[in-house]
């Protein structure tokens, strides 16, 4: 069944707007921070936050995020990070209503139908840009949970003898 993005997130925000520190107590991740699908929290800087501001842009296990300017697209689901983090403003954090789709959709983050519908959706002329009525409007194609698993260990068995 082909759905609108909208309806398999329960959250959608944009980041939070800080310096980066070189000390502190609350990493603050950037779209540069992320390489190759993954972060080395050690080297991400740290920013200052109020404790009533932290809970809005903490980031958790599960978290997407999406480069909404300059690398628009760039993506990253968040693994378990121990470290209080926070997401910078150039970045949009998606919570998924249901995780088990998770595994389906880090496939689709990474096939050129999400590209060109992020092409399609993106604006500006000089640096292009997302926002979330456009992540909301992506389309995917969402197939029954058993022939999600059989697709995710097909492209498994694929990306092993590549």
């Amino acid at each position: 069944m082909w759905i609108n993005f909208q309806r398999i997130i329960k959250n959608i925000k944009y980041g939070y707007t800080s310096k980066a520190q070189d000390k502190g107590k609350i990493k603050f991740l950037r779209i540069t921070d992320i390489k190759d699908g993954s972060i080395n929290l050690e080297t991400v800087p740290y920013c200052e936050i109020a404790d009533v501001e932290l809970g809005n842009y903490q980031i958790k296990k599960d978290d997407i995020l999406i480069a909404r300017s300059g690398s628009v697209g760039k993506n990253f689901i968040v693994p378990e990070i121990k470290i209080p983090t926070v997401y910078a403003s150039y970045l949009i954090r998606l919570r998924l209503v249901d995780t088990e789709l998770l595994p389906f959709l880090k496939l689709y983050l990474n096939s050129p139908l999400y590209w060109k519908q992020l092409n399609e959706t993106s604006f500006g002329n000089v640096l292009k840009n997302v926002n979330s009525n456009g992540l909301k409007a992506l389309s995917i194609p969402i197939p029954p949970l058993k022939e999600q698993k059989r697709i995710i260990n097909l492209v498994d068995k694929v990306a092993k003898l590549l």
